[in-house]
């Protein structure tokens, strides 16, 4: 399932699917304290939204909440052995609502990945392009496997997460 954000900002935007809302995304500068707040509403059915997460940049603490659940990703790479890290690109983890722990890592053309614990690529990002030198324009997405389908929340949640940090 792909996801297409509607601007180059990702940060204001909305994530489509077929043309159709799915996510609305818009982010604010915060307080000294709270430095910036992006919430995520869901489009329903009827075409109303609904708030589904929340991201909070703080000096202090960040919060991911998806559905009132609290579910920031986490540093992976800090206290890795050295070995470990050659053998992997280090990432941000986070038990999903599912459960199980997944983690977002940097894949070697510079978009994001989502792996499970067995290392099964769940989603993908790719980048916006502004078409300068193919002269194919192509915006941001975010590309979601089929085992990923029962937590598209937690996955949008968490990769924005990801991009405003």
């Amino acid at each position: 399932m792909d996801l297409i954000f509607s601007k180059y900002d990702m940060r204001n935007s909305l994530l489509t699917r077929a043309d159709e809302p799915v996510y609305e995304i818009s982010t604010t500068r915060g307080t000294p304290l709270t430095m910036e707040t992006t919430v995520i509403k869901k489009f329903r059915k009827d075409g109303e939204k609904e708030h589904m997460g929340l991201i909070e940049l703080c000096r202090t603490e960040d919060k991911c909440e998806v559905w009132g659940k609290n579910m920031p990703p986490k540093s992976d790479g800090f206290f890795k052995k050295y070995e470990d890290v050659l053998r992997q690109s280090p990432g941000r983890s986070f038990v999903a609502s599912d459960g199980q722990k997944y983690t977002w890592k940097l894949a070697s053309d510079g978009n994001q990945e989502l792996c499970d614990q067995s290392k099964n690529i769940i989603a993908t990002s790719e980048k916006a392009h502004s078409g300068f030198f193919s002269g194919k324009p192509s915006p941001a997405r975010l590309s979601i496997a089929t085992a990923g389908v029962p937590m598209i929340d937690d996955i949008v949640t968490t990769f924005m997460a990801q991009m405003v940090r």
